[in-house]
């Protein structure tokens, strides 16, 4: 059984003759990465004939299954985090499948057909934040934050705030989102206790839990884009990537 810190792995990895058909694999108790990279060279490591001809992480593609065998790139560590999140009883299915060289997938003489190029999609993690006048509102914003609450929340999360704002993701400048500040524990959301006997307690607590996983990867996203456009350097956005990730391995 995994704990808290790993999860089940079952690997799909995509035949070379046929696409649509694969050899599966699986592995008990593997390490939860927050980095897509590192979860890459850890199933090269482990599966390097299954692989094969795939010998770096650039050299093959790597996604999840969702819903019904749908197939999803993992192309930054927020698809990976989204990843984790569709896990039941402490397993996922990852999709595997070696980058043909163009010239070898020219003289196959085959198109790619239309299921598969809806099917592996990897989900965008923000927006460009490269708009001239978003940014003018994000400072604006910002700057009205500052001047309201500076003596009462620290700097990173006024930069937070202000950036849900201006995105749309948050809607009150009087109540914080809850997002974790550096120096303390995620932000966690008391649940009511249950009834006994209450016939609706197991799917309140499933649309619960699925509440809270969106809310986690939201803030995720939200933080990615902070990073993007400079709001974040590099180090908060890694302390607070994995402070949302260890909270999001909980449920």
């Amino acid at each position: 059984m995994a704990d808290e810190n790993t999860i089940n792995v079952v690997l799909k990895v995509v035949r070379k003759a046929n696409r649509t058909k694969y050899d599966t694999y699986s592995r008990q108790n593997v390490e939860m990465f927050d980095n897509v990279d590192e979860l890459k060279e850890f199933l090269l490591r482990n599966f390097s004939v299954e692989l094969s001809p795939a010998t770096t992480t650039s050299s093959f593609n790597l996604g999840y299954v969702a819903g019904t065998n749908r197939r999803v790139v993992i192309a930054n560590d927020i698809n990976l985090a989204e990843a984790y999140s569709v896990a039941k009883a402490g397993w996922i299915t990852l999709w595997a499948e070696a980058i043909v060289p163009p010239a070898v997938a020219a003289s196959r003489g085959t198109k790619r057909s239309l299921s598969h190029a809806t099917d592996d999609l990897a989900t965008n993690p923000s927006g460009n934040g490269s708009n001239s006048s978003e940014a003018a509102g994000y400072e604006s914003t910002l700057q009205r934050l500052k001047t309201k609450h500076s003596s009462d929340y620290p700097k990173f999360k006024l930069r937070v705030w202000a950036k849900m704002l201006t995105n749309g993701t948050h809607d009150s400048h009087d109540m914080p989102p809850k997002i974790p500040s550096s120096s303390t524990t995620p932000a966690t959301v008391t649940t009511g206790a249950t009834l006994p006997g209450s016939e609706t307690s197991e799917t309140d607590m499933t649309e619960q839990k699925v509440r809270l996983r969106s809310m986690i990867l939201q803030q995720l996203k939200d933080l990615k884009s902070l990073e993007e456009t400079g709001v974040l350097d590099e180090e908060e956005f890694k302390n607070q990537k994995s402070k949302l990730l260890k909270e999001l391995s909980s449920f």
